[in-house]
This record gives C-alpha cells, sequence and structure tokens, in this order.
C-alpha cells in the first residue's frame, strides 16, 4: 500500500463495478497482499486501472480451485493483459491441482458405488418383506 494518489486511479467502487467483484471482496484481495492499492490523505483506497484485469484474473485463479495463499505467488500471473490465458508461473501448481481434483473424482466415485450398492440391497430386502407378506 502506498500514501500517494498517482494519476490514473480509480476508487475502490469503480473498481468493483467494473470488474463485478464487491467492494469486500477486494478489500480482502488487498488485505491478502494479492493486489496492491494506494490511500489518499482521507484513507480512500485507490487502484490502478490495470487492478480491473487484474481482479479479473484472481477471480479466474479462484475458480480454478486456487486459494489467495497460492494466488501471492503467481506475481507475475497479475501483470498479464486483458484476456490473457497462459500463466506459466501456475503450471506445476495447476498440475497438483489437476492431481488433486482426480483423486477427488476417484473418491466420489467410490462414495457412489458404495451408495447406489446400499441403496440396492436396502431395496432387494424392501421387496422381500413386501413379497412375505
Amino acid at each position: 500500500m502506498q500514501n500517494r494518489k498517482p494519476t490514473g486511479t480509480i476508487t475502490i467502487g469503480n473498481l468493483a463495478k467494473r470488474s463485478g467483484v464487491s467492494v469486500r471482496s477486494i478489500r480482502h484481495y488487498e488485505e491478502e497482499g494479492v493486489l496492491t492499492c494506494y490511500r489518499g490523505d482521507n484513507g480512500y483506497r485507490f487502484f490502478s486501472i490495470e487492478a480491473i484485469t487484474q481482479v479479473r484474473q484472481i477471480q479466474r485463479l479462484i475458480s480454478f480451485g486456487f486459494n489467495l495463499k497460492d494466488i501471492r505467488t503467481f506475481p507475475e500471473c497479475m501483470r498479464l493483459v486483458e484476456g490473457a490465458e497462459f500463466c506459466e508461473e501456475t503450471l506445476s501448481a495447476q498440475q497438483s491441482l489437476l492431481q488433486s481434483i482426480d483423486h477427488q473424482i476417484e473418491t466420489l466415485e467410490e462414495r457412489k458405488y458404495q451408495l447406489l450398492k446400499t441403496m440396492s440391497e436396502n431395496i432387494s430386502q424392501a421387496s422381500s418383506v413386501i413379497d412375505e407378506r
């Protein structure tokens, strides 16, 4: 956080509106160190125009499953231009995340199988009871 207001800045409300993210989320990103702001003499937060792209990139990385701690380790990703898709810094983290997701899918498939098996057994038992009556 810097104390002088450079030219070409926008308020937190304007940033929220232009990036489609809540003011609360933007404050959180700034507090967590993934977004930089400038404080005016009145204490207001001012952000560079590039912050719009940065907030969108943060949202994109969050949607992939990264948390803010992870995102803090990708400083070059925050410098991408609007519409850029590739960020080399994230490759190994993406591979790890993909392995984790694959493992979760395997676990969920096993749970689904066990649940269906139990349901099938319960239906068979219920049918037997009904047939006996």
